[in-house]
């Protein structure tokens, strides 16, 4: 019971003492009390240098004194003479403290942006784009559904192709992978991040290879595709380059003579599939048909 009424107390205590701390940030709140207080910091200033100073009327720089004096920020030296208070002193030390400290995160804040926006730019205008015939294939097909089912996906083509000795040679077993959801609709290249898809990962294989389960065999149409290379993921936690590579695809395609193809769909080549993410490179491969 005893204990009870103690964290009542305290909490009574703990919010008086909040209304007064805000009280008092309040009395400097507005700019002319904190040109006051810096003025006041060095030397006693009479009413007239003041007024002067911090250019307002006498009757509102009486109304703000009076304001700081209430708050023992100030004292009144003698008549229209005036000084700073310890409290007042340490206060403005504080408020110039966060300031500055705050401008240096700003400014550090600006400085990570600008590098971001220059990194980004340096990858973005690096992209070359070339146009690339993929010719007609028998190819192995693996997939997951979910939210991101590349790493199920891929797992399974693992299981698959690696046995097989598939892997070590990307000439003539390629590997591609796609978002059927973008399949089904070439107008995008990117799918809602809360939006669930499936994924297919293909691997060019000879018509007569033995198949597992849940692998299946079919045929890779092929067709005329705008091609970029990049890594799967830029370095440093910046814009994935995969992003950019899009991007910079649909921007070319803008002022090109060619639309997004009709009857084959956007494709990701993985140039050397067994590498970790980081050394991954890849095509990104959009269909494109004259105009």
């Amino acid at each position: 019971m005893n204990d009870q009424t103690d964290e009542s107390s305290m909490e009574g205590i703990a919010h008086a003492t909040a209304e007064s701390i805000a009280d008092l940030f309040l009395s400097v709140t507005h700019p002319k009390r904190i040109i006051i207080l810096d003025l006041l910091k060095k030397q006693i200033v009479e009413f007239s240098n003041l007024m002067e100073a911090t250019e307002i009327r006498k009757t509102a720089l009486s109304n703000h004194l009076n304001l700081l004096i209430s708050k023992r920020l100030i004292e009144r030296v003698s008549h229209g003479r005036y000084r700073i208070t310890l409290n007042g002193e340490s206060l403005l030390q504080s408020i110039l403290s966060i300031y500055e400290t705050s401008m240096v995160c700003q400014e550090e804040e600006k400085r990570k942006l600008y590098e971001r926006f220059l990194s980004i730019r340096k990858l973005y205008e690096k992209l070359q784009i070339e146009l690339v015939l993929l010719e007609p294939m028998t190819v192995a097909s693996v997939s997951a559904r979910g939210k991101f089912p590349e790493n199920e996906a891929w797992k399974r083509m693992v299981s698959f192709a690696e046995p097989r000795g598939l892997f070590k040679d990307s000439t003539k077993h390629p590997v591609f992978g796609y978002n059927l959801l973008i399949a089904e609709d070439n107008s995008r290249a990117t799918s809602p991040l809360d939006e669930e898809y499936e994924y297919v990962f293909l691997i060019r294989i000879d018509p007569d290879t033995e198949l597992d389960g849940g692998v299946e065999i079919g045929q890779l149409k092929g067709g005329l595709f705008a091609v970029t290379r990049c890594t799967l993921a830029h370095p440093g936690g910046i814009q994935p380059s995969m992003v950019i590579g899009w991007q910079r695809l649909h921007e070319w395609l803008k002022s090109s003579d060619y639309k997004i193809g009709t009857t084959h769909v956007y494709l990701t080549k993985l140039i050397n599939p067994t590498e970790t993410d980081e050394d991954l490179l890849v095509d990104l491969m959009m269909p494109i048909e004259k105009v």
